[in-house]
Order: structure tokens, then C-alpha cells, then sequence
């Protein structure tokens, strides 16, 4: 279940009711490790920027939440089998609409690498490369960033 799980903006903040920069269009919303050794992750997190951590309650998934002044902000994910061969960082941004989001960014060029998935009471996901060769996830979410966990 690993695999089924992170351009207002351009003119700077934008005025946003919810108080919290990840909820507007366009925004990082979530920050994702994926990595062999989640426990030496948190740990170095920990260390270096003063995040702590719990383990959500996922079946036949180690997911560990982050936490960086009691404040949500990403989690660290072990690596899947089926998953990447390296460790890397997913940094998903906030669209409002998914499947919007990823027509318009395959219209741009773009492949997508991580089909539409939805994760029930977080909202629906996507990871597309663009032609440059970044990767980038967009995730359509239920709910403001700062209530989900």
C-alpha cells in the first residue's frame, strides 16, 4: 500500500483564510522522504532541524509523521520494493483541482510518474516529470493542510 499514498503564488503570499501558506493553490503543501532507513531519517531530522516524529497507524506501511514545532509539515515513508532505488525527498503542492492540474502540466510536456491515487481523508495525489527532468507531486486536498493529522 506504500504506492498508493506530499501559479497564485508568483505575485508572493496570497491572502488565504486558513491562516497557513500550504492550503494556497499553486504552494508546497508536503514534504516526503521515501528512504531505506526511516529510523537514521528521523534521526538526522531531529537532529538538524528539531522535527519530531510519530508513526501513523497505516497497514503494512512505516510511515512516520513530522512534526516541527508541534505543527505538521511532512513524513518519512520506508522505501517499497517496488519503490525508488534511492532515497529521495517528494515535494507535493497544493492544486485544486487534480485532474486539472494534471492535464495542464502533460499539456506543458510533462510525463506522469505516479498515477492518480486518493488516500481516503487526505485527499487524492499525482507525481509527474517535467521535461526538465524534475519530479513533482500534486495533491488535491480534502481538507487545510493543518487539520488532516
Amino acid at each position: 500500500m506504500a504506492n498508493d499514498f506530499t501559479r497564485r503564488i508568483s505575485e508572493g503570499f496570497v491572502e488565504n483564510p486558513e491562516g497557513d501558506i500550504r492550503n494556497v493553490e499553486g504552494a508546497p503543501g508536503w514534504v516526503e522522504l521515501v528512504t531505506a532507513d526511516p529510523d537514521a531519517a528521523c534521526t538526522f531530522l531531529t537532529a538538524t532541524l528539531g522535527w519530531t516524529f510519530r508513526r501513523l497507524d497505516i497497514p503494512d506501511v512505516d510511515y512516520r509523521l513530522g512534526l516541527a514545532h508541534g505543527q505538521p509539515v511532512g513524513g518519512v515513508l520506508q522505501m517499497p520494493p517496488e519503490g525508488p532505488q534511492s532515497p529521495q525527498w517528494n515535494t507535493y503542492f497544493a492544486v485544486a483541482d487534480l485532474d486539472e492540474a494534471v492535464a495542464a502540466a502533460e499539456q506543458a510536456g510533462a510525463t506522469l510518474r505516479f498515477p492518480k491515487t486518493a488516500v481516503p481523508g487526505i485527499g487524492r495525489f499525482a507525481g509527474v516529470t517535467h521535461p526538465s527532468g524534475g519530479q513533482v507531486m500534486l495533491g488535491e486536498y480534502e481538507k487545510p493542510m493543518g487539520t488532516i493529522f
